[in-house]
């Protein structure tokens, strides 16, 4: 080094390496270390775009299928509606029932409807049927019930079984349901 007036002059380069580490310090404080996490950042929102995304399509997948689904219910709906007689038509339903318990061979003592119940979309009517008839007859009623009265269901029995008459069938207790058209508010 050259010496000026017989003073090293070092301590221009040590001032100048120090104003060099101050000023890439303070570049990186003022200027990179922002742009760095602002990078980290947006790196994250993309990678959270990125899942919304496939979440985003997962769920409309769920949703056509759901739809999918919804369109072959409705249409197994409209196969399976049941029209609904009204109360004032009791007669001939009873009638009905007593047709097809003649169509199966079971003998009825009592066929009793009891009055209508309320519901918040349908009327009920319970009625009790009390006869005798063996379990085979018993089994093509209630199948021939189901196909053919489908607003009229079965919701308890009681068959009773004499061991000394097998043929002819014991005593039974048959409580159904009508489910009727609900009637007007008066």
């Amino acid at each position: 080094m050259e010496q000026r007036s017989g003073q090293p002059i070092w301590y221009v380069d040590a001032a100048a390496v120090a104003g060099c580490a101050i000023a890439t310090v303070l570049a990186y404080a003022v200027v990179v270390a922002p742009l760095l996490r602002k990078q980290a950042v947006v790196a994250a929102e993309y990678q959270q775009l990125a899942d919304q995304r496939k979440e985003a399509s997962r769920l409309c997948n769920s949703l056509l299928a759901l739809r999918s689904r919804t369109g072959v219910l409705e249409g197994q709906s409209a196969q399976n509606r049941i029209s609904l007689y009204s109360t004032d038509q009791m007669n001939g339903r009873l009638a009905e029932l007593t047709g097809l318990l003649d169509r199966c061979a079971i003998k009825v003592d009592t066929l009793k409807a009891g009055t209508p119940i309320s519901g918040p979309v349908c009327d009920v009517v319970p009625i009790r049927v009390l006869g005798r008839g063996g379990y085979r007859q018993y089994r093509t009623f209630l199948r021939d019930l189901h196909q053919n009265l489908r607003d009229i269901r079965a919701v308890g029995f009681d068959l009773m079984a004499d061991p000394g008459q097998s043929g002819t069938g014991g005593p039974f207790r048959l409580d159904l349901f009508w489910y009727a058209a609900k009637r007007p508010a008066s």
